[in-house]
């Protein structure tokens, strides 16, 4: 009995496997038969249209030959009306999108399939890469024996549909994208256009002027003077470059001095900046005339050139370090208004400069801002000045008036070390420099370290506020005579107390005489001796 169970069980598991494989192989061979089905449909189309395909190319030049070209032409001319005029059929719409006061959606008007927007759309992406004006003028005179009427009616669709563009270009953009941050595309064009002039434009009024001013604009312009410019990021400014390789190259092979002008504006934008290193080294540059609204001159943008003089105009905001140094052939400066600081080196090693104006704005004159200008004799100093930096004039040896703002707390380093020593160690020529007298203001507490070493002092005026001499900050002041203190001579006491070593001392190593500074104090009167020293 548990036998035949066993049996009956083992049969009826396997009747329903057989019944399920069954059931699976004919499912199989249903889908089997559906496959090839679908290939026989697919292959008989592809057979059908590659058919189709040589019937049209037999076909064309036969119906060319035998009815001269109007069939085949009449042919193209409905497929280009059904795909690719869909905005020459807009007249008919209702809704008219020109209509200026129309805010139904872009969309909306055009009336096409997707594949006529994509094709319309890409259209439209190449107009904003800048190149729709070759493409149709080219389509316009196209002569092609089969299509030359289709080519040149898509060369006036492409010219109203460009027109189209510029009148809806924000629409347009909101559907197929902005134009990318750096794009060429004249914007300030563009946006000009109002909504008052989104009346439809024919193609006989769209003439060349009409096209030219929604030319793009270029990345970098060269001028006639082989200068480059570079336009910046929003449209609104171009900087100088300086000029091409091929000028430079050919103006050490002529050795020729020639000038430049530099533009205020170019294709109605203005030229804010000389880069930096923009004419670097151009040895045989004697001359530069700068625009009225230049803003910025930066780092060594004229450095190891020959100027002769430099006149920076009101509209400078900023020079940056080196702007003019190691410019040997300078002689004149004259800074307008609108910088408030020379900056580092800004003048450095002119040898040749003589004569310096700087207008009343300018409130600092920055570190080594004139150091070694050697000839420099006049310059004006802004009333408003209120800090001279260190070093600022050193080595200034024809320098004669030597000028300490009121604001000042501290005589920096070196700042007028060597001023006008010509007049006591005379220049090759034998020209005649005077010496200085010099009253520093009330204020002043400390005199830094070689402040006026070697300097053209004949009498100095030291304030009591002074409390502090750096070392050897009156060294080697060979006129040096007589110092005035404003305080006793208690107070000048402490002062050499705290002061550094050589203060009013010589260099020994140049073999001057020694002699004694009187010191004329508000209770008395005491002598300084110049001890010598030798510099390590």
């Amino acid at each position: 009995m548990k036998k035949n169970y066993m049996i009956d069980a083992i049969s009826a598991i396997d009747q329903k496997y057989v019944v399920e494989y069954v059931q699976y192989e004919t499912k199989l061979g249903i889908l089997k038969t559906r496959r090839k089905q679908k290939m026989r449909v697919l292959m008989i189309s592809a057979a059908c249209l590659i058919l189709t395909i040589c019937m049209l190319f037999v076909s064309l030049p036969l119906s060319l030959m035998i009815f001269d070209g109007n069939p085949v032409q009449e042919w193209s001319n409905q497929v280009v009306d059904h795909l690719l005029f869909p905005l020459d059929q807009q007249a008919d719409v209702p809704q008219d999108p020109d209509a200026p006061d129309d805010t139904t959606p872009l969309e909306t008007h055009l009336h096409i399939n997707w594949i006529e927007w994509e094709m319309t759309e890409n259209v439209f992406q190449a107009m904003k890469a800048g190149t729709e004006e070759s493409l149709i003028s080219k389509l316009k005179s196209s002569d092609s024996l089969l299509f030359s009427e289709f080519l040149q009616r898509l060369g006036a669709f492409l010219e109203r549909m460009y027109d189209y563009f510029l009148r809806h270009k924000k629409q347009i953009e909101g559907i197929i994208g902005a134009p990318e941050e750096g794009t060429t595309q004249n914007e300030s064009i563009t946006e000009s256009i109002s909504e008052e002039q989104t009346t439809s434009i024919s193609d006989e009024q769209l003439t060349d002027s009409d096209m030219q001013t929604t030319e793009p604009l270029p990345s970098e312009y060269t001028d006639e003077q082989d200068v480059r410019y570079l336009l910046s990021a929003d449209n609104s400014y171009w900087t100088v470059l300086g000029r091409t390789k091929q000028a430079k190259d050919q103006s050490k092979t002529d050795r020729e001095k020639f000038t430049l002008i530099i533009p205020e504006s170019i294709l109605d934008i203005p030229v804010r900046s000389i880069g930096r290193y923009a004419f670097f080294e151009e040895e045989y540059l004697v001359g530069v005339t700068l625009p009225n609204g230049l803003n910025i001159i930066e780092e060594w943008a004229f450095s190891y050139t020959n100027l002769e003089t430099i006149v920076l105009p009101e509209s400078l905001e900023v020079m940056q370090e080196h702007a003019f140094s190691h410019v040997y052939g300078l002689k004149s400066v004259n800074v307008m208004g609108g910088v408030s600081e020379l900056p580092f080196a800004a003048f450095y090693h002119c040898v040749n400069l003589q004569d310096v104006y700087l207008h009343d704005g300018i409130k600092k004159i920055g570190n080594g801002a004139f150091d070694m200008c050697q000839r420099l004799k006049n310059i004006h100093y802004p009333e408003q000045l209120e800090v001279i930096d260190q070093s600022a004039f050193s080595y200034c040896y024809s320098l004669a008036n030597i000028y300490i703002p009121d604001t000042t707390t501290t005589i920096e380093y070196g700042t007028f070390m060597g001023a006008g020593s010509y007049a006591w160690n005379g220049p090759m020529d034998g020209e005649v420099f005077d010496s200085i007298i010099l009253e520093i203001p009330h204020g002043v507490t400390k005199i830094d370290v070689l402040a006026f070493a070697g300097s053209a002092l004949e009498k100095v005026v030291i304030p009591d506020s002074v409390t502090v001499i750096g070392d050897a900050a009156f060294s080697d002041c060979h006129l040096l005579n007589e110092i005035e203190f404003h305080g006793t001579m208690d107070e000048w006491n402490a002062i050499e107390q705290n002061s550094g070593a050589y203060c009013f001392g010589l260099n020994w190593a140049g073999d001057w005489e020694a002699s004694t500074i009187r010191v004329i104090c508000t209770d008395g009167e005491l002598t300084i001796d110049q001890i010598p020293f030798v510099h390590n």
